[in-house]
């Protein structure tokens, strides 16, 4: 940190074991690490915050994992973009395989095989949502509610007109406005409640 305790900017890190296929990243306050999605093969790394491997836990039958985020105590979600797909799963200090079959599905009902579907994931802890969005337009803002044991509800559909050529990631802050990474116009942009 500087003298006014900013933190300084790490040099970056690389970890030859996600090779070249990292998809989302989450962390997890009650373990401080970090737990990385990739595509190609599906699986899940947990991190040190320095770039650490600890472990990596295989995904059997999952496809095109895009986006992981961290629910509370052992539960997570992870996004399947072409598959329309978020699945609610459980990683506990000794998990090394998670499939399909042991998760809470929750189908986005759209395919996306010209690689445009659902490339973001969020977990909301204010309105115990988790949020994803279209990646190419229409923006479909997707909150799906879940309750304390991560069952999800029916989702429901926002449509935004924010002044992106794509959504890559997307977090709400504690005063419930959504931020948008976009990959392809290099920016954030941050929408009020209505959306503007």
């Amino acid at each position: 940190c500087d003298l006014l305790g900013v933190p300084r900017p790490r040099d970056p890190v690389s970890i030859p074991q996600l090779g070249r296929n990292l998809s989302g990243v989450t962390w997890n306050p009650h373990t401080g690490t970090l737990f990385a999605v990739t595509n190609s093969p599906q699986a899940v790394y947990e991190l040190t915050p320095g770039g650490r491997v600890l472990r990596r836990i295989a995904l059997q039958g999952f496809s095109d994992t895009e986006d992981i985020a961290f629910i509370e105590g052992d539960l997570f979600a992870v996004v399947e973009e072409r598959r329309g797909m978020v699945r609610v799963l459980s990683i506990g200090p000794g998990t090394a395989l998670v499939r399909t079959e042991d998760c809470r599905a929750i189908d986005l009902g759209s395919r996306h095989e010209d690689n445009e579907g659902f490339e973001s994931l969020f977990y909301d802890p204010s309105s115990h949502c988790l949020l994803t969005m279209r990646e190419a337009p229409p923006y479909e803002l997707v909150s799906i509610p879940l309750n304390a044991d991560g069952e999800p509800a029916s989702p429901s559909i926002t449509l935004l007109h924010p002044d992106v050529d794509d959504v890559a990631a997307l977090g709400r802050d504690a005063s419930g406005a959504l931020w948008i990474l976009s990959e392809a116009s290099s920016c954030l942009v941050r929408l009020d409640h209505e959306g503007r």
